[in-house]
């Protein structure tokens, strides 16, 4: 088999264009990686109470969610849970996937916007469904 591949990767013929080198800075490549993971962002709140511990939210989240990718939690002084998703199907599944409840609370997810910190964002309403 690792003959058939080399063998395959022998006959290959590239253009001239496509034998250019190009190189990249670390720094344009992390760049990149930190503006995707700023999208897949997700903040919520849990609607009269307390959260759980971050590991147990996690567990109960990750069973009702069927995330394809792990996720990382962490939940603020305020309450207000900071959730760093790592695959836009996932949260999209969080934001439109629910309404989600915990113990007959409501969560609400929204999307953190890029100019807002999360002390500051607005969990008094939620749309259900397509308007």
């Amino acid at each position: 088999m690792e003959n058939e591949l080399v063998e395959k990767l022998s006959r290959i013929i590239l253009t001239e264009d496509e034998e250019t080198l190009i190189s990249v800075d670390d720094t344009d490549a992390t760049e990149g990686v930190e503006e995707a993971f700023k999208e897949l962002g997700v903040a919520g709140r849990i609607i009269k109470g307390t959260p759980p511990s971050a590991r147990v939210l996690k567990r109960i989240l990750s069973e009702a969610w069927k995330v394809k990718r792990e996720f990382d939690i962490q939940i603020t002084k305020d309450n207000i849970l900071s959730i760093q998703l790592y695959c836009f199907d996932d949260k999209n599944n969080v934001l439109f996937g629910g309404p989600w409840h915990l113990e007959r609370r409501l969560l609400i997810f929204k999307e953190v916007p890029p100019d807002l910190e999360l002390q500051n964002m607005d969990f008094l309403w939620l749309i259900f469904g397509f308007v």
